[in-house]
């Protein structure tokens, strides 16, 4: 078993259930279907002098809504995870 996979089981077993059983049911109140606008109003505040050469990474990402947006707002690569499996295969789509 990989690094990686040890690291998500690891980390599946620190989730609250419900947390995992909600994202299954499709009961995120969180997912707006986009990403959360106060990101998208810090990421626009020129006067923040965000890191533009470096690495980012968004845990509990969902659907990568807010890592897609840093990835494209300040050019870096982006990581994003998550440990619900439909979560993971929502992001994947």
């Amino acid at each position: 078993m990989g690094c990686r996979l040890v690291g998500i089981n690891f980390l599946r077993r620190c989730v609250s259930p419900s947390l995992i059983e909600d994202r299954r049911s499709d009961t995120t109140p969180w997912d707006a279907g986009s990403y959360q606008p106060a990101l998208k109003e810090v990421l626009d505040d020129k006067a923040l002098a965000l890191p533009t050469e470096c690495r980012a990474l968004v845990p509990g990402c969902g659907r990568g809504y807010d890592a897609i947006l840093i990835a494209k707002t300040l050019s870096l690569e982006t990581l994003g995870i998550d440990v619900a499996p439909t979560a993971i295969a929502a992001a994947q789509e």
